[in-house]
Protein backbone atom coordinates (compact mmCIF):
# COMPACT_ATOMS: atom_id res chain seq x y z
CA UNK A 1 0.00 0.00 0.00
CA UNK A 2 2.83 2.35 0.92
CA UNK A 3 4.60 1.66 -2.40
CA UNK A 4 1.40 2.35 -4.34
CA UNK A 5 0.91 5.75 -2.67
CA UNK A 6 4.55 6.66 -3.26
CA UNK A 7 4.30 5.79 -6.95
CA UNK A 8 1.11 7.82 -7.33
CA UNK A 9 2.71 10.84 -5.65
CA UNK A 10 5.68 10.73 -8.04
CA UNK A 11 3.38 10.56 -11.08
CA UNK A 12 1.40 13.59 -9.86
CA UNK A 13 4.57 15.54 -9.17
CA UNK A 14 5.99 14.85 -12.61
CA UNK A 15 2.68 15.74 -14.24
CA UNK A 16 2.54 19.08 -12.43
CA UNK A 17 6.07 19.99 -13.56
CA UNK A 18 5.62 18.98 -17.19
CA UNK A 19 5.68 21.79 -19.79
CA UNK A 20 6.16 22.24 -23.49
CA UNK A 21 9.83 21.88 -24.38
CA UNK A 22 9.55 24.95 -26.65
CA UNK A 23 7.91 27.15 -24.01
CA UNK A 24 10.04 29.95 -22.56
CA UNK A 25 10.82 29.81 -18.85
CA UNK A 26 9.97 33.51 -18.59
CA UNK A 27 7.15 35.35 -20.30
CA UNK A 28 7.58 39.10 -20.90
CA UNK A 29 4.86 41.47 -21.99
CA UNK A 30 7.09 43.86 -23.93
CA UNK A 31 4.75 44.29 -26.87
CA UNK A 32 1.05 44.77 -27.25
CA UNK A 33 -1.16 44.41 -30.27
CA UNK A 34 -2.55 47.87 -30.81
CA UNK A 35 -3.98 50.03 -33.54
CA UNK A 36 -2.89 53.63 -34.03
CA UNK A 37 -5.28 56.07 -32.37
CA UNK A 38 -5.72 59.19 -34.51
CA UNK A 39 -7.64 61.18 -31.90
CA UNK A 40 -5.68 64.38 -31.34
CA UNK A 41 -6.14 67.55 -29.34
CA UNK A 42 -6.12 71.10 -30.65
CA UNK A 43 -3.07 72.01 -32.73
CA UNK A 44 -1.57 68.54 -32.34
CA UNK A 45 -0.03 66.08 -34.80
CA UNK A 46 0.84 62.39 -34.51
CA UNK A 47 4.13 60.72 -35.42
CA UNK A 48 4.32 56.94 -35.79
CA UNK A 49 7.88 55.60 -35.80
CA UNK A 50 8.31 52.04 -37.00
CA UNK A 51 11.09 49.58 -37.71
CA UNK A 52 10.93 46.50 -39.90
CA UNK A 53 13.33 43.56 -40.12
CA UNK A 54 15.50 45.21 -42.79
CA UNK A 55 17.49 47.11 -40.15
CA UNK A 56 20.19 44.93 -38.60
CA UNK A 57 21.55 45.45 -35.11
CA UNK A 58 20.37 46.02 -31.58
CA UNK A 59 17.54 48.25 -30.37
CA UNK A 60 17.22 51.63 -32.09
CA UNK A 61 16.73 54.62 -29.79
CA UNK A 62 14.41 57.36 -31.06
CA UNK A 63 14.57 60.96 -29.80
CA UNK A 64 12.09 63.80 -30.36
CA UNK A 65 13.61 67.25 -29.84
CA UNK A 66 16.34 65.59 -27.78
CA UNK A 67 13.86 63.73 -25.57
CA UNK A 68 13.89 59.93 -25.45
CA UNK A 69 10.82 58.33 -27.05
CA UNK A 70 11.44 54.60 -27.50
CA UNK A 71 13.91 51.80 -28.21
CA UNK A 72 12.57 50.02 -31.27
CA UNK A 73 13.30 46.35 -31.82
CA UNK A 74 12.76 44.80 -35.29
CA UNK A 75 9.14 44.78 -36.46
CA UNK A 76 7.70 47.17 -33.88
CA UNK A 77 6.19 50.65 -33.86
CA UNK A 78 5.74 53.55 -31.45
CA UNK A 79 3.34 56.52 -31.78
CA UNK A 80 3.75 59.91 -30.09
CA UNK A 81 1.54 63.00 -30.15
CA UNK A 82 3.30 66.37 -30.41
CA UNK A 83 2.38 69.98 -31.03
CA UNK A 84 1.95 70.73 -34.74
CA UNK A 85 5.24 72.50 -35.35
CA UNK A 86 8.81 71.91 -36.48
CA UNK A 87 10.50 69.05 -34.63
CA UNK A 88 13.92 67.39 -34.58
CA UNK A 89 13.99 63.60 -34.86
CA UNK A 90 17.25 61.79 -34.13
CA UNK A 91 18.28 58.17 -33.65
CA UNK A 92 21.14 55.85 -32.74
CA UNK A 93 21.68 52.24 -31.80
CA UNK A 94 21.31 51.49 -28.12
CA UNK A 95 24.68 51.16 -26.38
CA UNK A 96 25.50 50.82 -22.69
CA UNK A 97 28.81 52.67 -22.92
CA UNK A 98 27.74 55.80 -24.84
CA UNK A 99 25.05 58.45 -24.86
CA UNK A 100 22.40 58.37 -27.54
CA UNK A 101 22.34 60.76 -30.48
CA UNK A 102 20.00 63.55 -29.36
CA UNK A 103 21.19 66.41 -31.57
CA UNK A 104 21.99 65.18 -35.10
CA UNK A 105 18.95 64.23 -37.15
CA UNK A 106 16.23 65.54 -39.42
CA UNK A 107 13.73 68.35 -39.00
CA UNK A 108 10.11 67.76 -39.99
CA UNK A 109 7.34 70.36 -39.94
CA UNK A 110 4.08 68.68 -38.89
CA UNK A 111 0.65 70.00 -39.80
CA UNK A 112 -2.35 70.18 -37.47
CA UNK A 113 -4.29 66.92 -37.28
CA UNK A 114 -1.83 65.05 -39.52
CA UNK A 115 -0.72 61.46 -38.90
CA UNK A 116 2.91 61.07 -39.99
CA UNK A 117 4.55 57.69 -40.56
CA UNK A 118 8.33 57.67 -40.18
CA UNK A 119 10.25 54.50 -40.99
CA UNK A 120 13.66 53.74 -39.50
CA UNK A 121 16.00 52.76 -42.34
CA UNK A 122 19.66 51.90 -42.65
CA UNK A 123 21.93 53.21 -45.41
CA UNK A 124 25.56 52.09 -45.53
CA UNK A 125 25.34 51.03 -41.91
CA UNK A 126 23.96 54.38 -40.74
CA UNK A 127 20.48 54.88 -39.35
CA UNK A 128 18.18 57.27 -41.18
CA UNK A 129 14.53 58.31 -41.13
CA UNK A 130 12.22 57.88 -44.10
CA UNK A 131 8.93 59.77 -44.14
CA UNK A 132 6.48 57.55 -46.01
CA UNK A 133 3.03 58.04 -47.49
CA UNK A 134 0.17 57.59 -45.07
CA UNK A 135 -1.28 54.58 -46.91
CA UNK A 136 2.11 52.83 -47.04
CA UNK A 137 2.92 53.50 -43.40
CA UNK A 138 -0.53 52.56 -42.17
CA UNK A 139 -0.41 49.23 -44.02
CA UNK A 140 3.04 48.42 -42.62
CA UNK A 141 2.21 49.37 -39.04
CA UNK A 142 -1.05 47.38 -39.07
CA UNK A 143 1.05 44.20 -39.15
CA UNK A 144 3.34 45.18 -36.27
CA UNK A 145 2.98 45.16 -32.48
CA UNK A 146 3.40 48.32 -30.46
CA UNK A 147 6.65 48.62 -28.51
CA UNK A 148 5.63 48.62 -24.86
CA UNK A 149 8.77 48.01 -22.80
CA UNK A 150 10.08 51.58 -22.46
CA UNK A 151 8.79 54.86 -21.02
CA UNK A 152 8.70 57.92 -23.26
CA UNK A 153 10.30 61.12 -21.95
CA UNK A 154 8.71 63.32 -24.64
CA UNK A 155 6.67 66.07 -22.92
CA UNK A 156 2.90 65.84 -23.24
CA UNK A 157 1.61 68.12 -26.03
CA UNK A 158 -0.28 70.58 -23.84
CA UNK A 159 -0.80 74.29 -24.58
CA UNK A 160 -0.10 73.82 -28.28
CA UNK A 161 -1.68 77.15 -29.24
CA UNK A 162 0.99 79.39 -30.75
CA UNK A 163 0.13 82.40 -28.62
CA UNK A 164 0.13 80.39 -25.38
CA UNK A 165 3.47 78.73 -26.12
CA UNK A 166 5.10 82.03 -27.09
CA UNK A 167 3.90 83.77 -23.96
CA UNK A 168 5.00 80.92 -21.68
CA UNK A 169 8.45 80.85 -23.24
CA UNK A 170 8.88 84.60 -22.83
CA UNK A 171 7.44 84.75 -19.33
CA UNK A 172 9.97 82.17 -18.21
CA UNK A 173 12.64 84.88 -18.42
CA UNK A 174 10.69 88.16 -18.22
CA UNK A 175 8.78 90.00 -15.53
CA UNK A 176 7.26 92.74 -17.72
CA UNK A 177 3.62 92.43 -18.85
CA UNK A 178 3.22 90.60 -22.16
CA UNK A 179 0.36 90.84 -24.64
CA UNK A 180 0.02 88.31 -27.47
CA UNK A 181 -2.44 88.79 -30.31
CA UNK A 182 -3.09 86.20 -33.02
CA UNK A 183 -3.81 87.49 -36.52
CA UNK A 184 -4.28 84.17 -38.30
CA UNK A 185 -8.04 84.55 -38.78
CA UNK A 186 -8.44 88.33 -38.61
CA UNK A 187 -5.69 89.24 -41.08
CA UNK A 188 -4.63 86.14 -43.06
CA UNK A 189 -1.66 86.36 -45.38
CA UNK A 190 -3.10 83.71 -47.71
CA UNK A 191 -6.83 84.14 -48.35
CA UNK A 192 -7.49 81.17 -50.64
CA UNK A 193 -6.98 78.30 -48.13
CA UNK A 194 -10.72 77.61 -47.83
CA UNK A 195 -10.62 76.20 -51.35
CA UNK A 196 -8.54 73.25 -50.11
CA UNK A 197 -9.42 70.28 -47.90
CA UNK A 198 -7.65 68.32 -45.15
CA UNK A 199 -3.87 68.30 -45.24
CA UNK A 200 -3.66 70.73 -48.17
CA UNK A 201 -5.66 73.31 -46.21
CA UNK A 202 -3.44 72.85 -43.15
CA UNK A 203 -0.32 73.35 -45.24
CA UNK A 204 -1.81 76.42 -46.90
CA UNK A 205 -2.61 77.96 -43.52
CA UNK A 206 0.93 77.59 -42.19
CA UNK A 207 1.76 81.17 -43.21
CA UNK A 208 -1.38 82.43 -41.50
CA UNK A 209 -0.48 80.97 -38.11
CA UNK A 210 1.37 83.90 -36.61
CA UNK A 211 1.27 85.89 -33.40
CA UNK A 212 2.32 89.47 -32.66
CA UNK A 213 3.83 89.77 -29.19
CA UNK A 214 4.28 93.10 -27.41
CA UNK A 215 6.25 93.53 -24.19
CA UNK A 216 5.47 96.59 -22.09
CA UNK A 217 7.98 97.90 -19.57
CA UNK A 218 9.41 101.05 -18.11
Amino acid sequence: MKKTLLGLSMVLALTGCARDANQSLEVWNNFEKSSVSTQLGNNQALVVFYRQDDVAGQAVNIYVDGNYQVSLLPNTFSPVAVCADKHLFSTSFSAANSFGNRTQGVNYTLSVGEVNYVKVSQVNGKLTFERVESAVGSAAVSKLPKENQTLSRVPAPTNCGTAVMAVENLEAGMTAPIVAVGYGKAEPIVTTCDAYQGTQRNQCNQLNRRVEIAVYGN
